[in-house]
């Protein structure tokens, strides 16, 4: 499960959706929403953060987790980035949906240099992980033809097809 929450669907009812489905791993969003509006430096060691070095954000919503369950932490503390496996699925939750885009961005009238950060490979890491456990690195072709995605209430859940190529 990719648990993505966005900014421009107002906060509370954001939550509503949300939350029910991390609290059966622990974890929940937090509100109110950080302040923090920088590129972070990440040195993390979990897999979706392989070949990341520096994600751009805007003011995250805060996760409440687990230390085992944190992935990304701001300068401050909170924690904005969070995954766990230990239920035999995998869920990701991610506190704003700019962590998946090299787009157009600018904080203070000031154009992000898209080239310097890796929100476009931290989502690719995190997909890969979430379809096999493995990393982008890995070969796409004999990943991407065994997924079946279905999105559902804004969370994407991810399946695999056994052996007969049934889901």
């Amino acid at each position: 499960v990719l648990s993505v929450i966005r900014a421009s669907a107002g906060d509370l009812s954001e939550l509503d959706v949300h939350n029910p489905v991390l609290s059966l791993v622990g974890m929940s969003y937090s509100a109110p929403r950080t302040t923090v509006v920088d590129t972070l430096d990440v040195s993390g060691t979990h897999p979706i953060e392989t070949s990341v070095e520096r994600l751009t954000i805007y003011k995250p919503m805060p996760i409440s987790a687990s230390s085992s369950q944190q992935v990304i932490m701001t300068d401050g503390g909170d924690c904005i980035v969070a995954a766990d496996s230990s239920l035999g699925g995998k869920i990701v939750a991610c506190g704003e949906e700019h962590f998946f885009s090299n787009g157009l961005l600018s904080f203070g009238g000031i154009p992000v240099d898209w080239d310097a950060v890796d929100n476009k490979r931290f989502t690719l890491e995190t997909i890969f992980w979430l379809a096999s456990g493995g990393t982008y690195t890995q070969d796409v072709a004999s990943i991407l033809p065994h997924l079946f995605w279905i999105s559902m209430a804004r969370h994407i859940i991810f399946h695999r097809p056994n052996s007969s190529g049934m889901v």
